[in-house]
């Protein structure tokens, strides 16, 4: 978006017409961005998650725990005191405004039948559920 703003703005400043070549070079470089940065940052994560090995998440009483190869992270209530479910996930949320922190638990990794409907029933007890705007 600055290559875009740079090429026309800058010309309009000092009294010119914005080259055209340069409007469109910046505005291919945008819509490349566009759609190559998000490819990029799915390739890396699935990197790091492949580096690591299968991921194991735990959901008690006293939080949640989600351990893998490289080690494992304990997350209580209160450091997650919000979530939010989706068909495929619970996706456990930070108290701060920012959302600073979230922990995905993909509900294809449960492994007896009943077993999403105890989750959600261990997640109302101890925290909030952000229902979806209409």
């Amino acid at each position: 978006m600055a290559a875009f703003v740079g090429a026309s703005a800058v010309p309009l400043a000092q009294g010119e017409t914005p080259d055209t070549q340069s409007l469109v070079i910046a505005g291919l470089l945008v819509v490349l961005l566009l759609v190559i940065q998000p490819w990029l940052m799915a390739r890396q994560s699935h990197k790091i998650a492949s580096r690591n090995g299968a991921y194991r998440a735990k959901v008690d009483d006293f939080g949640a725990t989600v351990s893998n190869t490289g080690g494992s992270s304990q997350l209580n209530w209160t450091a997650a005191p919000h979530y939010a479910e989706t068909p495929d996930t619970f996706v456990l949320l930070s108290g701060d405004k920012n959302v600073s922190c979230l922990t995905v638990l993909p509900k294809r990794g449960v492994q007896e039948p009943g077993a999403v409907d105890g989750i959600r029933t261990l997640l109302d007890r101890h925290i909030r559920k952000l229902c979806p705007r209409a």
